[in-house]
């Protein structure tokens, strides 16, 4: 008998899926949609001398009286410096840029998630709706054969069932979809550890005291100020500069007692070139203007967020005042449904009615729930909650 006991349960053993949880998807998709590593900067190393130079002079066309120039033109530390800083914010910048997708492709990562909760459970309750309507169309049908019931009421049943049967065939494509898109197949989708309403409330009394986190697109922006604070640093510290160049010259043989044969120059510069200055006054419009581009991407994040914030709390002032209105409501009719079977005029069909009513209010509750869920996400996105895990 145990023998027995032990064989039926090996197939349950061997067939069952593996759970696949919020937290576990996510992981199981970081590397391709969060998992963002900061780009090491290789060790540039700038030179001293910005430019070396090797001239030769023949005098009178006699090349035994040859003569030879070296000239060097040597950087200072101040521009080595700018020139490093700047290297490095050139290279954060497609950082950033990448830091802001993976942060869209992060919310695309929440979002199907929530969109695969509501296709399980809607399915799974269009399928009990079906069941409720394929017993009405059979009460119908025997009333119907009675002459207890109009034959167009078996009409309507019907076409209510071939509406039901697209619906779910529909929700099955876009979950099989989903599935396929993330490679899911093989794990028994658990949705336990989805946000609750209560998580959500409590989070929108803490946004509504502190300060504005710093999303992806505002530190882009930030970045690019940086950058351009950076070149001009540079380009000042190049106007800074006042040894032009190093020379060391060799005269050659010769028969001149005055003459040197080795010589050493050193020039100086007091740079007044009307095109660094140019260059540092477009600088300076393109800070003005990201100064006012970010004051503007500020405010509208500010206004965003405040909208999103005003639309969740409304949606769940909705979505408990439906539930709990719905709760009443069918209860009563419950109730009112077994008062009136002791009527003789009682109809069979009316708890199933009731029962399809509740079913198509739950669905309803469904779809109300992930608008507020979706909302929350993108409310975490705006306000810098959601991807600060990924860069």
């Amino acid at each position: 008998m145990r023998l027995t006991a032990f064989f039926l349960c090996l197939p349950l053993f061997c067939f069952s899926q593996p759970t696949l949880d919020f937290e576990q998807f996510l992981a199981k998709n970081m590397s391709a949609a969060a998992d963002v590593r900061s780009r090491e900067v290789d060790g540039e190393k700038f030179p001293w001398f910005d430019k070396w130079e090797f001239r030769t002079e023949t005098n009178d066309f006699d090349w035994q009286r040859q003569e030879y120039t070296l000239r060097v033109s040597p950087n200072s530390p101040a521009i080595r410096k700018a020139q490093q800083l700047y290297l490095e914010e050139l290279r954060q910048a497609p950082v950033m840029v990448e830091n802001g997708l993976r942060c869209e492709d992060f919310l695309e990562l929440h979002q199907d998630w929530i969109s695969l909760f509501a296709l399980e459970k809607k399915v799974a309750l269009l399928r009990a709706l079906d069941s409720v309507l394929d017993k009405k169309l059979q009460i119908a049908t025997k009333m119907a054969e009675a002459f207890t019931l109009e034959p167009d009421k078996i009409l309507d049943i019907r076409a209510e069932l071939g509406e039901l049967e697209l619906a779910i065939r529909k929700m099955q494509l876009e979950r099989d979809f989903l599935i396929d898109k993330y490679h899911l197949g093989d794990y028994q989708l658990d949705f336990h550890d989805l946000v609750s309403m209560d998580s959500i409330k409590l989070y929108l009394q803490q946004i509504s005291v502190q300060s504005l986190s710093v999303e992806p697109e505002m530190l882009a922006l930030m970045q690019e100020q940086r950058m351009l604070q950076r070149e001009m640093d540079l380009e000042k510290a190049e106007r800074k500069k006042v040894i032009d160049f190093l020379q060391l010259r060799y005269n050659g043989p010769h028969d001149d007692p005055w003459k040197e044969r080795l010589s050493i120059g050193l020039g100086f510069q007091l740079s007044n070139s009307g095109s660094q200055k140019l260059k540092i006054q477009k600088l300076l419009i393109e800070q003005s203007e990201l100064k006012r581009e970010m004051e503007r991407k500020k405010q509208r994040q500010q206004e965003k967020m405040e909208e999103l914030r005003f639309k969740l709390q409304r949606d769940i002032q909705l979505y408990e005042a439906f539930h709990t209105m719905n709760e009443e409501a069918f209860a009563k009719q419950k109730e009112f449904g077994m008062k009136a079977a002791q009527s003789p005029k009682y109809s069979p069909l009316y708890l199933l009615t009731v029962e399809s009513k509740k079913i198509e209010a739950e669905i309803d509750l469904i779809d109300l729930q992930v608008d507020i869920l979706k909302a929350f996400f993108l409310l975490a996105k705006e306000n810098g909650r959601l991807c600060q895990g990924i860069d």
